[in-house]
């Protein structure tokens, strides 16, 4: 079988238009965590190769489908974020500014959907993000952050905040993280801009922590669909420079890993698409996905991007198979506690194409959703 059939049948691989920064880790002080590049904790590396071993079918343990119940009916055009939290599966859309709750089983709960000029409506989704009691919709347009309950969707509040951000994340009801990378200049901002990647805030929206400053001359990554994972209690921050990761936790200070490329990106220089593509190197083109000693990495090449699995206990991140689709990585959007979370949406053709070659196949209820345009879940459970 032609080794490309596989990656040709689904959208794993695609053109990454990024921009690469230049930046360096520290805080402030004043009750602010101070964190100069030697009070980083530096985890173990991780190496990337080419040439480097095939995933073994050992570290999975099982692949099981979450058919999303009437998702054929509640179309979604595209997912933009998802988390777990408690018992419901939270799925948003950012084109069309909902956020769509299920049960961990698939049950259609509710949806969010209120976007227009009323006291309770926001006109954007730009992210949102979920705690054990509240869901936090963020609106750049206006500026608001609407609160919402996480057992039936009621509307809470809405509060106003002094910063515009492309993604949010949180620790707890008091404790908030923000990215946004104002220095890029095809990303306009115009409110009160700040100059760091990430911010924390507590529940009145006042700064409490910032971490890497902007360098000027140099652009950083604009337009990624996510700035910010969940790895269980802790938050992971992709910083382009480093060829690494950030695992943030709410105490202590930020650890960092590095990748280790064949071919990585020079260090000290900004470039484009077109200059990364032309030299082939290799970087980390999206925040990675971390449990429990694995990871999902979407690496670029030559201005293509794949996710791959890695093993932090052999420091590897492993090529997918060419030839057998059963372990594949198919849209990874999300984890739970031991778990990745990929999916296939309004996609019938792709999942005919992956079961042909190796991959789960689906029950009749799954099919049926898929069949008719709508959505399941694909569950990565590994081996503890």
């Amino acid at each position: 079988m032609d080794g490309n059939i596989i990656y040709k049948t689904h959208t794993i691989i695609r053109n990454v238009a990024i921009f690469v920064s230049v930046i360096i880790f520290y805080g402030c002080s004043q009750n602010r965590t101070n964190l100069l590049p030697s009070n980083i904790i530096t985890s173990d590396s991780i190496y990337f190769s080419e040439s480097t071993d095939i995933l073994s079918q050992d570290i999975i343990d099982s692949i099981y489908w979450i058919p999303l119940d009437s998702s054929h009916i509640n179309i979604f055009d595209h997912i933009s974020k998802m988390c777990v939290v408690n018992d419901y599966i939270l799925i948003a859309s950012r084109n069309q500014s909902i956020i769509q709750v299920y049960s961990k089983k698939g049950n259609f709960l509710y949806q969010i959907s209120n976007k227009g000029n009323g006291p309770k409506d926001y006109l954007e989704i730009a992210t949102f993000t979920a705690t054990n009691t509240s869901i936090y919709a963020l609106d750049n347009y206006t500026h608001k952050i609407s609160q919402y309950n996480i057992n039936t969707g009621e509307f809470i509040k809405k509060t106003d905040i002094p910063f515009t951000a492309w993604d949010m994340e949180a620790f707890d009801d008091n404790d908030f993280i923000f990215s946004c990378l104002n220095n890029n200049p095809e990303a306009s901002i115009n409110t009160n801009p700040i100059n760091y990647s990430v911010w924390r805030t507590n529940n009145n929206w006042e700064f409490t922590h910032f971490y890497l400053p902007f360098e000027q001359g140099y652009t950083e990554f604009y337009g990624k669909p996510r700035y910010f994972t969940r790895s269980n209690n802790s938050i992971i921050f992709h910083a382009l420079k480093y060829n690494g990761y950030f695992i943030l936790e709410k105490h202590g200070n930020p650890s960092f890993s590095s990748i280790i490329f064949n071919n990585p990106l020079p260090k000290n220089h900004s470039y484009r698409l077109m200059d990364v593509n032309k030299n082939h190197w290799q970087f980390l083109a999206e925040t990675p996905f971390k449990i429990n000693g694995y990871g999902i990495f979407e690496i670029s090449s030559s201005g293509e991007s794949e996710q791959l699995f890695s093993v932090d206990s052999s420091h590897k991140i492993y090529r997918n198979s060419s030839t057998n689709a059963k372990y594949l990585p198919i849209n990874i959007i999300g984890t739970t506690n031991d778990s990745f979370i990929g999916y296939i949406n309004d996609d019938y053709n792709l999942y005919q194409n992956l079961v042909r070659y190796g991959f789960k196949k689906a029950d009749e209820k799954t099919d049926s959703i898929l069949k008719n345009g709508g959505c399941s879940l694909i569950i990565y459970q590994m081996k503890k």
